[in-house]
C-alpha cells in the first residue's frame, strides 16, 4: 500500500555510508524522474546523479552542513535550464509529431499557446515556473523511492551558485535548483522511529 509506504518514509537525516543503491533501483527512479509531468508537457529541467565521493566532498562545504550529501549514496541535483524559449517548443512538437501523428495544424496551434505564455514571462518568472515544475519531478521521485525502500531527503540548504561552479552547470546551460539525497538509513539515526507530524485531514482538506 503507498499510504504504508508514505508512513515508511522520512527525510533521512543520516545515511549509512556503506550503503549503494542498486543499478535496477537506480533506473526505476531515473525512469520516475522521466515520467513526472509538467506544465504543457514541457519538462524544464534536467536531473545530475552523483556518486563519486571526491565530488560529493566538493560539495560538502557548500551545503550547509548537510553531512547527508556526503553520506547518501547518489545525490541528485535537481536543475532547470538558463533559458527556456521556442526552440524548446519546437523540440517538444518534433516529438508530439513523431509519437502520435497528431494533426500537425492542431499541434502548431498549441505550440503557439506554449511560445505565448513563456514570452509573457520575464526571466525571473521564467525561472520561478520552472522551478515549480521540478518540485512536481522532486514529488514524484520521493514517492518512487519509498515504494522500493530507498530513503531520500529533499534539500534546499545549499549554495546554488557554488553547486553551479563545481559542476560546471553555466557552461552546461543550466542552473541548480533542489537537491534529493538517496540511499539507506542509518539504524542509529533517531528520526526514523519519531512521529510523523502532521495536521488532520480536517486541518488541510475540504470537500465541496
Amino acid at each position: 500500500m503507498i499510504i504504508e509506504d508514505f508512513h515508511w518514509r522520512y527525510a533521512t537525516k543520516s545515511f549509512d555510508p556503506g550503503k549503494t543503491v542498486g543499478e535496477s533501483h537506480l533506473q526505476i527512479l531515473k525512469d520516475a524522474l522521466r515520467l513526472s509531468p509538467s506544465s504543457f508537457g514541457l519538462q524544464p529541467w534536467k536531473f545530475i546523479f552523483i556518486s563519486d565521493a571526491s565530488t560529493k566532498g566538493k560539495l560538502f562545504p557548500v551545503s550547509w552542513g548537510n553531512k547527508q550529501v556526503q553520506d547518501c549514496s547518489h545525490l541528485v541535483v535537481m536543475c532547470s535550464p538558463l533559458s527556456l524559449g521556442d526552440a524548446d517548443v519546437d523540440k517538444l512538437l518534433a516529438l508530439a509529431e513523431s509519437a502520435t501523428g497528431a494533426n500537425e495544424s492542431g499541434l502548431l496551434k498549441y505550440a503557439q499557446i506554449m511560445k505565448d505564455f513563456l514570452s509573457n514571462l520575464d526571466e525571473a518568472q521564467k525561472q520561478r515556473w520552472m522551478s515549480e515544475q521540478i518540485h512536481i519531478a522532486l514529488g514524484f521521485l520521493m514517492a518512487a523511492a519509498a515504494q522500493i525502500k530507498v530513503d531520500t531527503c529533499p534539500m534546499g540548504g545549499f549554495l546554488s551558485e557554488e553547486y553551479d561552479k563545481i559542476l560546471n552547470l553555466k557552461e552546461k546551460g543550466l542552473r541548480s535548483v533542489v537537491l534529493c539525497a538517496l540511499g539507506y538509513r542509518d539504524e542509529a539515526d533517531k528520526y526514523a522511529h519519531a512521529p510523523k507530524l502532521r495536521f488532520k485531514e480536517s486541518d488541510v482538506i475540504e470537500s465541496l
